[in-house]
């Protein structure tokens, strides 16, 4: 007695066994004469070797983008000396001033030529003083900025004694004697 496949039930955890698929039959053999296999290999061989070129190009990429980049904005040299003179504001025009944002960098250098000490302090976004160096007398002191930042020499006592605002070239902010 043989059961109807259509109207007997399958179980779904343990179906029947049977064919339902073309066997499975290998790829002919490559034929040694035609140079099926050598062209198969070098085709691979052609693409690994482009993916590995690729890969290490993005490598290179990657590297070169993670890679700190030197700096290219003005930097400190043995010509500092002959950086031209940023004209000294008087220590009053301080409280009308206050830094930009958007200037390219720059580079100033600050030189003491009292006979006392002075703290440079950079007038930020907000108008008060963040300082940056305490000078003595005849010391110099170099400070990457930008274009648009303000500058106060002042006592150690707070007392504004010069403003310079840099400019694109770099410059020395020579502090003397309170400006007039």
């Amino acid at each position: 007695m043989t059961s109807d496949p259509f109207t007997t039930p399958v179980d779904p955890y343990h179906p029947p066994l049977g064919e339902t698929h073309a066997p499975f039959v290998p790829p002919p053999e490559a034929d040694p004469a035609r140079g099926d296999g050598d062209r198969r290999q070098r085709g691979l061989l052609r693409i690994v070797i482009g993916l590995a070129v690729v890969l290490c190009l993005g490598a290179a990429v990657v590297a070169g983008q993670l890679w700190p980049a030197e700096e290219t904005a003005a930097k400190p040299d043995a010509s500092a000396a002959a950086w031209p003179d940023l004209p000294a504001l008087p220590g009053s025009a301080e409280t009308g001033l206050r830094a930009a944002d958007g200037g390219p960098a720059t580079q100033i250098r600050f030189v003491n030529t009292t006979g006392g000490k002075v703290v440079i302090a950079w007038l930020g976004y907000d108008g008060k003083r963040s300082d940056y160096a305490t000078l003595d007398p005849g010391q110099t002191y170099e400070q990457q900025t930008f274009v648009g930042h303000v500058w106060v020499a002042a006592t150690v006592d707070g007392e504004a004694i010069a403003v310079f605002q840099p400019t694109a070239q770099p410059g020395r902010a020579v502090i003397g004697q309170r400006p007039e």
